[in-house]
This record gives structure tokens, sequence and C-alpha cells, in this order.
């Protein structure tokens, strides 16, 4: 069993916050930025893996990975103060069994939770919100069986597509292998194959509830040629 604990605690004397001023008739806005309190980030990480019992074909492990972690901040919206608290929980699990050492299976689910947390409360001006996502998918990897290799993973995520709408996403990358006598490999690797994968953000703070994607490298395709070269020493 392998077992792995760390965490970190960074304390901040004079932080820096916003503050800003609203006309809710004209809708003009103000910002600027204000020397603010002390605060407290916290994070902790554990890691605990576990061999099960084998035969002699087979072996099995257990593996969970937890990481949570807060940070504080100041804000003011037409002049009250608030000091907001963000929450965030990941944990992942993941089962691998593998076949004379040729064959290995890995399912993996991953759960993420976020909160933010605020001083100020029933203020319109300070919103209050939970989000949460979940991941499950599974890894295959096929050593060299007559030259050929595979290594592939898929995902299904569940997370934000909008303000206030979900979707699933279907992601699929795998690499094929073939080894030739020399021990040099062709290698076809295709990423995000179904052509789904999307960076997304959400939260909120203050009174703004936020989403937003960036562009990322989708679907692509590469061919390569991996040649190992043998290194000769000689004595001088």
């Amino acid at each position: 069993m392998q077992f792995n604990v760390n965490g970190n605690i960074n304390y901040v004397n004079n932080s820096i916050g916003s503050r800003s001023w609203r006309n809710n008739n004209t809708g003009q806005m103000t910002t600027q930025m204000f020397l603010a309190g002390s605060k407290y980030n916290y994070s902790a990480y554990t890691y605990l893996r576990y061999n099960l019992k084998a035969s002699k074909n087979w072996s099995f492990y257990l593996s969970q990975n937890n990481n949570f972690y807060t940070y504080e901040n100041y804000s003011s919206i037409n002049d009250v103060d608030n000091k907001g608290t963000n929450i965030g929980i990941n944990a992942s699990q993941q089962f691998s069994a593998t076949w004379k050492n040729l064959v290995t299976i890995s399912p993996k689910y991953t759960y993420s939770w976020n909160k933010n947390i605020n001083s100020v409360k029933d203020n319109p001006d300070f919103i209050e919100s939970t989000y949460s996502t979940h991941k499950i998918g599974a890894g295959l990897n096929i050593n060299p069986i007559h030259g050929f290799s595979l290594e592939s993973t898929y995902s299904l995520d569940n997370r934000a597509s909008g303000l206030s709408g979900r979707k699933n996403y279907h992601i699929l990358n795998a690499s094929v292998y073939y080894t030739f006598k020399n021990n040099s490999q062709l290698k076809l690797t295709g990423f995000d194959i179904l052509n789904q994968n999307t960076q997304n953000y959400w939260g909120s703070q203050g009174n703004v509830t936020y989403f937003g994607n960036s562009l990322t490298l989708k679907q692509y395709f590469m061919l390569g040629y991996i040649h190992k070269f043998n290194i000769i020493k000689t004595k001088k």
C-alpha cells in the first residue's frame, strides 16, 4: 500500500480587494482596487494506492486522489463590504486490471465540487453558488502483440455548457504503435477523435455569475516514426 499526504497554508497580511459603485438608473459602474485585510488560503492533497492480491496472470490495484482547497477575497459593492470564501473539492477513484503484462484496463471516476460563501447574506449584490462536475472514463493499453500496441483513453464529462445548462462531452484519445525488429516504431495518434473537447469555466463573484469557454486544439492526428540508436561505449 502507498499513501501520501501534503498540505499548504498561505497567509497574506494585506490583500487587494475590489470596490465598485453602480448606478441602477444609468447602468454606469465605477471600479477601483483597495487595500483590504488579511486572508488565508489552504490546500491539501492525499493519494492512496492499494495493490490487491493477484494471480500468476492477473494484477489489480485501487487508487484514490483527493484535493481540497480554499481561498478568500474581499469586495465592496455600493459601499457594502464582503469577504468571500471559495471552497473546492476534487476526488478521483481508479481501478486497474492487468493481464499477463499485455492488456491493462483502468476505469476511473472523478467528481469536482465548488462553492463560494459570502459574509454578506440576503443581498442581491452578493450571490452564493454551488457547482459540480462528473467525469467517468477508462483507459485501455495493449502491449506489443505481433508488433502492435494500443494506448487509449475515453471519458464522459458532464459539465457546464452555459449559465444554466449542462452537457455531456465524449473525449476519446488513442495511439497505435507498430514496433519493428530494430525496436523503432511507427506511431499514429488521434487526439479528441470525436471532436467534442471544449474548455469551459463557470462561477460567481460579487453580483456576477459568469460562464465562458476558451479555444482549444480539438480533433487532430499525428503520424510519426521513432528510431532508437544504439550507443557503444569504449574504454580509453
